[in-house]
């Protein structure tokens, strides 16, 4: 019990001191709260990581960045759905008839992470579906890079909890992976 408790302040500590100074208002804290004389350690402390996410001076791991994964930019997509293949679209709506199917979908490579699990993490976006069942996860062995047009075949599985906190409304697992671009 003594445990819990000593591991449930410090969490709130790093809370406390984790937050922004202007999340809080004078008429909640009172006027010494929000004092100028107050300081976050957070927002006092040198910048720790330089552009790749890494530590300033650190070489890239993998040929990525590490620290944060790699993503693409921000511009529209709209990639022609593969002949016997389906949209991210469809695999999000039909999630449950394609579980433990085969399936065969062609995309874009928004977001790439390697060697996480023993495997390379690719996301995928194709321009259909909406925000939040636009972007299929996919796990496998080949490579890829950031913005390549690709065709991905594999298994489709729904509602995948892997554990620590990681859930997948949608993932294809054990994919091969041909880069078109």
């Amino acid at each position: 019990m003594k445990i819990a408790i000593f591991f449930s302040l410090i969490s709130l500590s790093f809370f406390i001191f984790s937050c922004n100074k202007s999340e809080f208002k004078e008429s909640n804290l009172g006027a010494s709260a929000t004092s100028s004389s107050m300081s976050s350690p957070v927002n006092s402390m040198p910048e720790m990581t330089g552009a790749n996410g890494l530590p300033p001076g650190h070489p890239p791991i993998n040929n990525q960045t590490a620290g944060t994964a790699e993503s693409a930019s921000k511009e529209a997509i709209s990639i022609k759905k593969i002949a016997g293949g389906v949209s991210i679209e469809e695999c999000f709506k039909d999630k449950k008839k394609l579980n433990g199917k085969q399936v065969k979908i062609k995309g874009k490579v928004v977001k790439y992470n390697s060697g996480i699990l023993k495997r390379n993490w690719l996301h995928l976006q194709d321009g259909t579906g909406t925000s939040g069942q636009n972007d299929l996860v996919v796990t496998t062995l080949d490579s890829a890079k950031l913005n390549d047009i690709v065709v991905v075949s594999g298994v489709l599985h729904y509602d995948k909890d892997i554990g620590s906190g990681y859930f997948f409304p949608v993932i294809m697992e054990d994919a091969k992976v041909k880069v078109e671009k």
